[in-house]
């Protein structure tokens, strides 16, 4: 049974090695498109004279990423070696404690991609030609423009699946799962609050600082997932003793920045300029309520560790558990005692 054992332990481990080599090769593919995309739609309105420069930034992402894959690919093979090299007993504890440190490539990559793709945008909405028409019905219209823009979205989902593999512990998975299941809908709910830039009527209408407004948010949006990324490189190369507190703020910055900001710009275009109600307004309003749920959860177990530790019982046990165990130590503690005054031996008594 052991050559069947090793072909299937062979066999899961190249479909892990399929699921990565997969997700970073569409990852890239996907990057090079949308820039190549957008770089054209800004040639082509813009009337751009040197088109060949908006390309140094493009490949300059392009480069980061290609770093970003290799090193997390080379950890995930590095850990697969380090957990096999656990299986033998002459491993020594140096080995087992051993951490693999580097740049946070995946916290760079995102910044400078994120600030590029705001640079075009704010480019192609505000600019001599701000008041331009789109072409509609070709590859050139304004869905053109959405759909390129939001494939931000479907990049940041992959660059963060890139970092599960098998020896990522159950928190760091959770975090990658719920913030790869949020982010990439923040994202595509700016797309939905970008729909009145391609109209040249609500342009005309809608005050300039709003339009600033909007354009600040996009930004803002394309951004700020640098801090998730940032977090998933902390917990992975270095202790957890903060790893709640980054996803406390983390959590409070989702809140603040992104869903509280789109439920006032929102109500201010359906109270001021008649713009149409956007069913994304009920889903920032639950996104609130379920991360102020989270907040809430994270605090209380950050509250029961504190006390577990006060007790002695490193977290593990608190209330009636603590309870319990203390006295059933100060029972054995007793029962000890007994034992051995039972033990002891009887002084003979000297009769006078």
């Amino acid at each position: 049974d052991q050559p069947t054992v090793n072909s299937k332990k062979k066999w899961l481990y190249r479909c892990e090695c399929l699921h990565h080599y997969f997700s970073r090769i569409f990852c890239l593919v996907v990057l090079i498109g949308q820039n190549h995309y957008i770089d054209y739609l800004l040639v082509y309105y813009q009337k751009i004279s040197f088109w060949w420069i908006i390309f140094i930034p493009d490949w300059f992402v392009i480069i980061l990423f290609i770093v970003y894959y290799v090193q997390t690919y080379s950890q995930f093979v590095t850990n697969i070696d380090i957990r096999k090299h656990w299986s033998n007993d002459s491993a020594s504890n140096e080995d087992k404690t051993r951490k693999t440190n580097h740049l946070p490539w995946g916290p760079i990559a995102w910044f400078v991609y994120g600030s590029v793709t705001a640079s075009k945008v704010i480019v192609a909405f505000h600019s001599k030609s701000y008041m331009m028409e789109w072409e509609r019905n070709t590859i050139r219209g304004p869905s053109g423009m959405q759909l390129a823009v939001g494939l931000a979205a479907l990049i940041y989902f992959l660059m963060l699946i890139s970092n599960i593999h098998q020896t990522v512990d159950r928190k760091m998975k959770n975090f990658i799962h719920e913030v790869g299941a949020t982010v990439p809908i923040d994202i595509l709910d700016t797309m939905d609050l970008m729909e009145l830039l391609y109209e040249v009527e609500d342009r005309r209408i809608i005050h300039e600082g709003i339009i600033k407004l909007i354009l600040t948010i996009v930004v803002v949006n394309l951004i700020v997932p640098t801090f998730p990324c940032a977090i998933v490189y902390r917990g992975r190369t270095h202790g957890s003793n903060i790893f709640k507190r980054l996803v406390f703020a983390q959590k409070i910055v989702q809140i603040i920045m992104v869903n509280l900001l789109f439920v006032c710009v929102r109500a201010v275009l359906c109270a001021l300029y008649g713009q149409k109600f956007s069913a994304f307004i009920i889903k920032n309003i639950l996104v609130i309520v379920i991360l102020l749920s989270d907040i809430f959860s994270v605090y209380k177990e950050s509250r029961e560790e504190k006390k577990g530790k006060k007790y002695g019982e490193n977290g593990r046990d608190s209330g009636l558990a603590a309870v319990i165990k203390r006295t059933r130590e100060a029972i054995g503690v007793k029962r000890d005692s007994m034992e051995k005054n039972l033990c002891k031996p009887k002084q003979k008594t000297s009769s006078v």
